[in-house]
């Protein structure tokens, strides 16, 4: 049997996949960079195969569980190559892999709607090697997921608008609902998907406006019906296991509580609050997408000329979380990062698929003037849109790297500038200190030989020690059922450590520390000082049970 050549598809998302690979052992293995989110992803989902109380409820209900539950398939690898786990690189493996089929979903979508060879590669490989789409291929974050479902949604809600078979609508459906389980935002998405249906049926079909109306909605009850099963579900599932359905706003560990905890020293440099956040939000978005005002003018252009379902779904889908991104920083209800802002990047890569798509119907023998004008017209269009979307590879490197755009302790400088630029001054938390502090503590408790859960820990702060041991199941962590009853009498079930870090930031909503507020200074009139750890700002206490 003859093997068949890969197709142009295949290529370029091959070919980004083994760069975004690159990209992770050199940020991730060799220089021990990683966001503390993305590697918390990976203990999730190592609590529910390897914890000291294995159970797939561990996988947790403060975070959306599919970027974890897709790396449990790698973790038993962590018999051959335990630095898998202990590095977090299975978690870069998932995010590679989705970001691949993003590019995937780039292409496919660029010859669903006839753009020619040379525009396909252009756009694709543009948005491919985008320096924001590079980093979070390779960083094992949740937004490569949520690109890859976002747009599987876009690509076949317009399929759906053009040919008007189901299949497509319900394949986009699920789609939004597999991002929904990735992130929250996808709400916006899908709520927006159902609006574009509505008018896309409505608009398209003859006869009275009672029956357009009753078809449209019936449309878009097949396009939610997905994504509300998918919301129903994980809210039922939440209720029941934990009694809360919606832990992401409500938990200590939510949202809500990360916010109040950061938003006083993120508000000094962003100006959220103020009219200033306007200005930070305009900077953030056009920075990585300079030429997004005039894309979108050339794609309004496109609508009149027959791709208004491309434009329509990239803008309910895509645009509805872009907009969401500026909301929700301008109201106060996400912190300035530069990452929430992703989304205008494929954004603008559909948007300006649709500027290139051939209109049907338009031939240039036998038109006059004006049509011959209207092509050239269409060709510059193309020519300009082409020109802003590359624009954006270098113009977005910069904005990645300017501390200005990234608020006090978090975003992208302060990830990639300690790679690319080791001899400049370190700011006081590093990205490797999480690594460091974690191998140090390990490398005191492991030789100690404890028993299963001798070691009380919460695994939302301690989840380095608890990835980077030889010996899990010492730990008694946040995931393991009994946990809450063990934090209130520590000795009485067997304890003999507590791992207690700095009550500072972040780590004041560690539940040791909210549970004993002096703990880490003085023990609490539980415990004696052990051990000391620290790297990089990361400071950890050990004390052992008892006085």
């Amino acid at each position: 049997m003859a093997l068949r050549r890969p197709g142009e598809r295949a290529i370029l998302s091959g070919l980004a996949l083994v760069a975004y690979l690159f990209v992770a052992v050199v940020v991730v293995l060799d220089a021990h960079s990683i966001i503390g989110d993305a590697w918390s992803r990976v203990a999730n989902a190592y609590y529910v195969l390897y914890s000291r109380d294995p159970h797939l409820a561990a996988v947790g209900f403060v975070w959306n569980p599919l970027p974890s539950l897709a790396v449990l398939p790698l973790l038993p690898l962590k018999l051959i190559w335990p630095g898998i786990v202990a590095t977090g690189f299975a978690g870069c493996i998932v995010s590679a892999i989705c970001m691949a089929g993003a590019v995937w979903q780039v292409n496919g979508i660029a010859a669903d709607w006839n753009v020619r060879r040379a525009g396909r590669w252009v756009l694709t490989l543009a948005f491919a090697f985008n320096p924001m789409i590079l980093y979070y291929a390779a960083n094992g974050m949740s937004e490569a997921m949520f690109i890859f479902t976002l747009l599987i949604g876009t690509r076949y809600l317009a399929r759906w608008g053009r040919s008007g078979e189901i299949v497509p609508l319900v394949i986009a459906g699920v789609a939004l609902a597999a991002g929904y389980m990735t992130r929250y935002e996808a709400v916006v998405a899908a709520l927006g998907g159902v609006m574009a249906v509505a008018i896309l049926s409505v608009i398209r079909r003859p006869g009275p406006i009672r029956d357009r109306l009753a078809e449209g909605l019936a449309d878009a009850t097949i396009f939610a019906t997905p994504f509300a099963t998918a919301f129903v579900g994980w809210a039922i599932a939440s209720w029941l296991i934990v009694k809360d359905p919606f832990q992401q706003f409500t938990s200590v560990y939510g949202v809500v509580s990360q916010l109040e905890v950061a938003q006083t020293a993120v508000a000094q440099s962003t100006g959220q609050g103020s009219s200033s956040a306007f200005v930070w939000i305009a900077r953030q978005m056009v920075g990585l997408e300079p030429g997004i005002i005039l894309i979108l003018v050339f794609a309004l252009v496109a609508m009149l000329r027959g791709r208004h379902p491309l434009v329509l779904a990239g803008g309910a889908v895509l645009g509805a979380v872009v907009a969401f991104a500026a909301f929700g920083f301008l109201t106060g209800r996400t912190l300035g990062w530069l990452r929430y802002s992703i989304a205008i990047i494929p954004l603008a890569t559909v948007l300006a698929i649709a500027v290139l798509a051939p209109s049907s119907g338009h031939e240039l023998v036998g038109r006059p003037g004006a049509e011959r004008l209207r092509l050239w017209g269409g060709r510059l269009a193309g020519l300009a849109v082409v020109l802003l979307v590359l624009a954006a590879v270098p113009v977005g490197a910069m904005t990645m790297l300017d501390p200005a755009q990234n608020p006090a302790y978090g975003g992208e400088a302060f990830q990639l500038r300690p790679v690319l630029f080791p001899n400049e001054p370190m700011v006081k938390f590093t990205p490797q200190g999480q690594y460091d502090v974690g191998r140090l503590t390990v490398e005191y408790l492991d030789p100690l030989k404890l028993g299963n859960g001798e070691v009380l820990v919460d695994g939302a702060m301690g989840f380095p020690m608890i990835l980077e041991s030889n010996n899990p199941k010492q730990f008694i962590t946040t995931s393991d059922r009994d946990f809450q009853q063990t934090l209130l009498d520590p000795g009485a079930f067997g304890v003999k450590y507590l791992l207690v870090p700095e009550n500072v930031g972040y780590q004041s909503l560690d539940a040791l520390n909210r549970t004993y507020p002096t703990i880490y200074r003085d023990g609490a009139g539980i415990s004696t000082l052990v051990r000391e750890f620290s790297a990089g700002g990361n400071n950890w206490r050990l004390y052992r049970v008892g006085q």
